[in-house]
């Protein structure tokens, strides 16, 4: 069984939605590339996952998309085609993480699929 590990928030305005999650929730931010901010939730001892935000793609496009862990990155990109959804990036090498792919399930709903390749 693979489990969610990171969830993305897109954003019309990341500066403000991260102040945002902030104030409510004292979540911290760590920018990694132009656009795009990872998310500290809490301790990495506690319970829960962290994320990312990012400038959302249009205007209405605004949302959330968790990503999967999985073993084998290819293997599931082909069992997402195989049950009617759709691969819809290319894999990406995050250095020091691991290989990543957006898809979309049968209802067009966005998430991301990894394989974790570094050494924890």
């Amino acid at each position: 069984m693979s489990r969610v590990v990171h969830f993305e928030i897109e954003a019309k305005d990341p500066e403000k939605k991260m102040a945002f999650y902030k104030d409510v929730f004292g979540w911290e931010f760590q920018e990694m590339m132009e656009g795009y901010w990872s998310v500290i939730t809490g301790p990495a001892e506690d319970e829960g996952i962290d994320g990312g935000i990012m400038k959302a793609a249009s205007e209405d496009a605004v949302r959330t998309i968790n990503t999967i862990k999985v073993e084998n990155l290819d293997e599931y990109l082909g069992k997402v085609e195989q049950a009617g959804g759709k691969v819809t990036s290319e894999k990406m090498d995050i250095p020091e993480v691991g290989v990543f792919a957006y898809c979309e399930d049968i209802d067009g709903l966005s998430f991301g699929v990894i394989e974790f390749t570094a050494i924890a």
